[in-house]
């Protein structure tokens, strides 16, 4: 039996976990170490890496910041992490880790790591998320690990190997990338090694905390990391892809909400969506933003356009 923490223990991410997650934004991302510390600071909802250090430090967080920095996912990710590591000890996580080897494995993967036994390997959001899907697919599937991770792997890699083992198409699925703060709804379309991704939500959770007594000074797209932001991890997307043998395209239609083809005729939009507007423009340059796209057998797709 696993007994679980009192959940209004204070628990939060170390100082040496928040400095490893700035250290691999700046590493996996190429951002500037300024800029990776206050990505990190917004994943945590403060508005500064000095300001979520001497919390983390004092075991004060702020009260619009506690959910967040010390909520759920950490307080029982102990448990939960020893829960996964006792479990793939059994024979049935034998057999899954056996699977897993004959599947194609990205470095920073929950896959990756949980093919290797790495448990430790894992952010505690990973951890939660996974221990999640095993017990509700005890409950509704017989315990199949396999279908736990494709549930919530952060690699499309784990998708597309699943639909070409399912034959089943991919529609509207969401991918929690937590190791770069970033959650996709999308779609796959797959014929033999082309492939288009269509990203219909790309949503950012390294967003400036907003409160209403706190209101951000500037929004996410006018931030000097935004762009190199987006761009970096996208291609890191585009990188394995091809790396194991697919070509075709990503197409993002919208980011944070935000239409990626006019951000300007977003009528309930009233933040400064200049940034946005430039990242537009830098991707596709010549201004065109309908794609020709076999996804679903529709004709075109509007947003950003990044080849694989």
């Amino acid at each position: 039996m696993y007994g679980f923490s009192d959940p209004y223990e204070y628990k939060s991410p170390s100082i040496n976990q928040i400095e490893q997650q700035s250290n691999f934004f700046h590493k996996k991302l190429n951002l500037p170490k300024t800029h990776s510390q206050e990505i990190t600071a917004f994943y945590y909802d403060y508005p500064s890496w000095c300001e979520l250090k001497n919390d983390i430090n004092n075991s004060t967080p702020k009260e619009y910041a506690h959910d967040k920095l010390c909520g759920g996912n950490g307080h029982y990710a102990p448990e939960q992490r020893q829960f996964i590591s006792d479990t793939l000890k059994t024979s049935k996580g034998i057999e899954f880790i056996k699977k897993l080897s004959k599947m194609p494995l990205i470095p920073y993967t929950l896959s990756n790591s949980l093919a290797q036994s790495r448990v430790d390997w894992l952010m505690d959001d990973e951890v939660k998320v996974f221990y999640d899907y095993i017990i509700r697919d005890e409950y509704f599937r017989n315990g199949e690990l396999l279908h736990a991770l494709h549930s919530c792997d952060n690699s499309f890699l784990t998708k597309i190997y699943h639909m070409e083992q399912n034959k089943k198409f991919q529609s509207n699925t969401c991918l929690w990338d937590f190791r770069f703060g970033v959650k996709s709804y999308y779609y796959i379309f797959i014929d033999e090694s082309y492939i288009e991704i269509l990203i219909r939500e790309f949503d950012t959770h390294t967003a400036p905390p907003h409160t209403n007594e706190n209101p951000p000074s500037k929004y996410i797209f006018n931030y000097p990391w935004f762009q190199p932001y987006i761009i970096h991890y996208v291609n890191y997307i585009t990188k394995y892809l091809s790396t194991a043998g697919y070509h075709g395209k990503i197409i993002i239609n919208t980011i944070d909400n935000l239409c990626c083809n006019s951000p300007t005729i977003s009528k309930h939009i009233t933040n400064d969506t200049s940034g946005m507007i430039k990242l537009i423009n830098r991707i596709n340059p010549n201004k065109t933003k309908e794609y020709s796209t076999r996804l679903m057998g529709k004709g075109s797709a509007y947003g950003l356009e990044f080849i694989i």
